[in-house]
């Protein structure tokens, strides 16, 4: 390879030029739709639910004064105002508040067809009593209590290929956001819902991307520098980073990838993964002096002689390890997973191609006095080892204790929580629900198994009481059904207060005369299908998180399952169901997936080296380090989300690796140098752990960086990162030596 190391240096620029220009093409689709794959129920169920009632994504608008709509009549201009601007925005195909809300003045000579505004605020809201405002199936949705505050609710319809429509609904909000301040300038408007949601996802990865990350990097490479005492070779460990980095995201460009919020995390997984496999190596030369080129050379080659089986092994197991996340249904996890396996790829083949092309360059190596101090303390360790007067079993019952841990760990998210108490989204989200209602909302259908059946009187009777049922629920805001509906038109025309006694034909008859009180833009979906055979029953919730809505999700279908006739069926859709699912469904679709890796890699290595009480030791070297650390953060924080699949792919890597190096030369102690056992563990620890050090003390010092993070996904990716690597350090020199030990028998020679 030295041998024609420019040819090798030329086409490694000429990829790199290649993919650097792919890279620039790659967008970012803050969507979070794209999480969604088709094999997915809940969102299979989502999708046919908009099929037949509209888009279910929203944004909501909350107009505030301090004063209730019967005494500041600019509120009520107000929503006249936000609701005609509001059809105005990118991709809406609905727009809902009390200026368009239908409302039918009856009389047995006529029905005069208008909406809740034009009838009760002309000029000042005359009644803000349940008989006019406030009714019951509208307070909390298009109105506060207290009257204060007004909603407008607008529909829209999202294409998830289109990586931009999200960032220019947003830009519209924005202007209109300006618009509004200036022409109601005593008026508070706050934004919420599913797109400034997706936004405000965007708008804090891109802060860390371009802060935070950038600092964990820039401290990855000072803590390099400081343990290796070279720049010549921290730039030649950082280029072999940066490269695997440019060309895996270059080639995803020219494939058409299209980058999301779980996928922007590639680079530092990427980065992370590489600089761990290719430690052993550059440490190697960092032990060694060379004064001259010659030496420089030897050095080199001793490096790759000794390293180049366990490095192949580690990057093999590593990636087969990332692509257990194709088993995760969501389609940006999977794809984290592919572009991360074929990043680890990558960076091998250009640590061993490119990497001793740049390092033949040096004239001389100087020995780093740090790698020598830790060497000193490890030999100390190795020592202890091999007089066996280490005490494993205090470490051994810290991790049990650790993992024991576990059932602590909730799955939950509140996405809302996720930002910084500063952050506008956040800020909007937390006062429309303490004045109206939260961002997160499902749909309830009931089917009734035939077109029109929804007309049948025990259909109302089932709906009704499913909607009291949600309405008695304290994590729920506002519920809607056409049941209100039919009960306000049977007060209107039949001074009825009550649907009771009420035949098909009347209730029909009813529903048709509110369908004539529909404006433009309403339609009669927001209550039944086009064939009226589904009844929609819509809830907003207050102040829950993604564990409230699958609880309320299973309570839905519990008291269906006493409560609804046989001929009827209940399905629980809408937008916050899949999502509330996601969390859960993917870290279970990722165990799976990983339990399948780790025991094809173990079965691996103990074939390779011919004893299966390796397998147990190595499931153990990388599971238990996993596992102890995600039991420190359920012991101090109790839950966690869709920041545990970032947290394993990044760390699976990294332990894996620091796993097979240890085991690598404990074999070849035992094989090569003829040491017996407890010499063997002494002296794996005494030729590895340097590396497995430094790298641990590198990536868990910049991961931290990320608890200041404002952002909880971020900060809990890199706090539950930093935790991993340490468990994992720890374990590495305090119990898998003695694990490796008992695989091989003491008496080994």
């Amino acid at each position: 390879m030295l041998k024609y190391r420019w040819y090798v240096l030329v086409i490694f620029t000429v990829v790199l030029l290649w993919t650097l220009k792919g890279a620039s093409t790659l967008g970012l689709n803050p969507n979070n739709r794209v999480f969604f794959g088709e094999e997915d129920s809940q969102f299979s169920s989502l999708l046919r639910f908009e099929a037949d009632f509209g888009s279910n994504t929203s944004l909501l608008f909350g107009i505030s004064s301090d004063a209730d709509v019967s005494r500041d009549p600019v509120l009520v201009d107000a929503v006249r105002w936000l609701t005609d601007r509001s059809w105005r925005i990118d991709g809406v195909t609905r727009v809902d508040s009390i200026a368009t809300y239908p409302f039918g003045v009856y009389s047995e000579e006529s029905i005069r067809l208008s909406n809740l505004a034009d009838v009760f605020c002309p000029e000042v809201c005359s009644d803000l009593g349940p008989e006019g405002l406030l009714k019951e199936h509208l307070v909390s949705r298009l109105i506060s209590a207290d009257g204060q505050t007004l909603s407008v609710i607008a529909s829209v319809e999202l294409d998830v290929e289109d990586s931009v429509a999200v960032s220019r609904i947003s830009g519209e909000v924005k202007d209109l956001r300006e618009e509004f301040s200036d022409e109601f300038p005593n008026l508070r408007l706050f934004v919420t819902g599913a797109v400034p949601m997706m936004q405000a996802f965007m708008d804090a990865s891109n802060a860390d991307l371009g802060g935070l990350l950038l600092m964990a990097v820039a401290l990855f490479v000072l803590l390099l520098w400081v343990f290796l005492r070279s720049l010549a070779l921290t730039s030649i460990l950082v280029l072999i980073g940066v490269a695997s980095i440019v060309i895996t995201m270059g080639v995803a460009g020219w494939l058409g990838h299209t980058v999301n919020t779980a996928t922007a995390t590639t680079p530092l997984v990427i980065f992370t993964l590489v600089v761990a496999g290719s430690m052993h190596v550059f440490l190697y030369l960092a032990r060694e002096p060379a004064e001259t080129s010659e030496m420089v050379l030897a050095s080199i080659q001793r490096a790759y002689a000794a390293n180049l089986r366990p490095v192949l092994l580690a990057a093999a197991t590593s990636i087969v390890g990332l692509l257990s996340l194709v088993f995760v249904s969501a389609p940006p996890i999977k794809e984290l997973g592919i572009l991360s396996a074929f990043g680890v790829f990558v960076g091998t083949t250009l640590l061993l191609t490119v990497a001793p092309c740049l390092l033949a360059m040096m004239n001389r190596v100087r020995p780093s006095k740090m790698v020598v101090v830790v060497q000193r303390l490890l030999n100390n360790q190795a020592r202890r080892i091999e007089a066996r007067s280490e005490r494993p079993a205090w470490f051994a019952a810290l991790f049990a204790m650790l993992v024991c841990l576990l059932p602590l760990m909730a799955i939950d998210e509140d996405f809302v929580r996720y930002f910084g108490e500063t952050n506008k989204f956040r800020h909007d989200s937390e006062q429309m629900t303490e004045r109206l209602a939260g961002p997160y909302h499902v749909e309830v259908l009931v089917d009734t198994g035939a077109a029109g059946g929804i007309y049948n009187p025990e259909v109302i009777r089932v709906v009704d009481a499913l909607a009291e049922h949600f309405r008695s629920d304290l994590r729920v805001a506002n519920v809607l059904s056409v049941a209100d509906i039919l009960r306000e038109v049977a007060l209107a025309l039949d001074n009825r207060e009550s649907l009771e006694g009420l035949d098909a034909d009347s209730l029909a008859q009813f529903f048709l005369s509110f369908e004539l009180a529909l404006e433009k833009g309403q339609s009669t979906t927001d209550f039944v299908d086009v064939d009226h055979r589904y009844v929609r029953v819509s809830v907003l919730f207050g102040d829950v998180s993604m564990t409230d809505i699958r609880e309320f999700e299973s309570q839905a279908y519990d008291w269906a399952a006493t409560e609804l006739p046989r001929n009827l069926s209940l399905i629980v859709t809408g937008e916050g169901v899949p999502t509330a699912h996601l969390s859960g469904n993917s870290i279970r679709q990722l165990m799976t997936g990983i339990a399948l890796s780790l025991a094809f890699s173990s079965l691996l290595i103990g074939w390779i080296y011919q004893n299966m009480r390796i397998v147990l030791v190595m499931l153990l070297g990388i599971s238990v380090p996993v596992l102890s650390g995600f039991g420190i953060w359920a012991a101090l924080v109790g839950e966690i989300g869709m920041a545990a699949t970032l947290v394993i792919a990044v760390t699976i890597g990294v332990v894996i690796d620091d796993a097979i190096h240890l085991l690598y030369r404990f074999h070849d102690g035992i094989r090569e140098l003829g040491l017996s056992a407890d010499e063997a563990a002494g002296y794996s620890v005494h030729r590895t752990a340097t590396a497995i050090v430094t790298t641990s003390v590198v990536l868990s010092g910049g991961f931290s960086l990320l608890m200041l993070s404002e952002f909880e996904m971020n900060s809990a990716f890199g706090i539950c990162s930093a935790l991993v690597i340490v468990m994992a350090l720890v374990y590495n020199t305090a119990l898998m030596p003695r694990s490796l030990v008992w695989a091989m028998g003491r008496n080994t020679k």
